[in-house]
């Protein structure tokens, strides 16, 4: 699958607050592993607990849940609602 973002795209985050998160969701969290690192993914299944499994659009190429496992929903900043494109694709 083609990714939904491009580099350089722009986006913006809502809060999650006490909504519920729902598989297809495309969300910012704070990297399982690196602290200081931001990422973009989608949620491709909940599991016990409230963990996300989080998976890129271009499997071939992302580093996702199948590589650092479950993210804990703690991590969770929020769900990208709307995208801004840099244009840098756009021929």
């Amino acid at each position: 699958m083609r990714p939904e973002l491009e580099d350089g795209d722009e986006v913006l985050v809502q809060d999650y607050g006490c909504a519920p998160v729902c598989i297809g969701d495309v969300v910012l969290v704070r990297h399982p592993t690196m602290a200081s690192t931001r990422i973009i993914k989608r949620v491709g299944d909940l599991r016990d607990g409230g963990d996300l499994w989080l998976v890129g659009d271009n499997a071939d190429e992302s580093t996702d849940s199948r590589h650092f496992g479950p993210v804990p929903r703690t991590r969770l900043i929020g769900r990208v609602v709307a995208r801004f494109s840099s244009g840098a694709s756009d021929g």
